[in-house]
């Protein structure tokens, strides 16, 4: 799945020996844990600022190649008690530009 094969990118890129790639899955919600844990910086976030979903500029301002984009949404109903469910995974390559599975 997409957060499986973004996670593993990032091994990858962390990695000494990239000639093999493991492509990996996981449930959104360990993967949510894994992307938002302490290895990880939020560069910026639509929950605090809802204008980068709509404005181009502010949103690619702190973008840089290398980074993970989560797209989520609201799931007050979750049995976990969570109320955010990771929907997506893709990491920027460029301005706009994201490579996903």
């Amino acid at each position: 799945n997409c957060w499986g094969f973004a996670w593993e990118v990032l091994f990858q890129a962390d990695n000494s020996d990239t000639s093999a790639m493991t492509i990996s899955t996981a449930d959104p919600t360990s993967a949510w844990e894994a992307f938002t844990g302490s290895g990880f910086d939020l560069v910026q976030s639509s929950r605090t600022e809802p204008r980068l979903m709509t404005d181009h500029k502010l949103r690619n301002r702190k973008i840089k190649g290398g980074d993970v984009l989560l797209i989520w949404h609201r799931n007050p109903s979750t049995v976990c008690g969570r109320d955010l469910y990771l929907d997506h995974v893709a990491t920027c390559i460029d301005d706009d530009v994201y490579f996903e599975k």
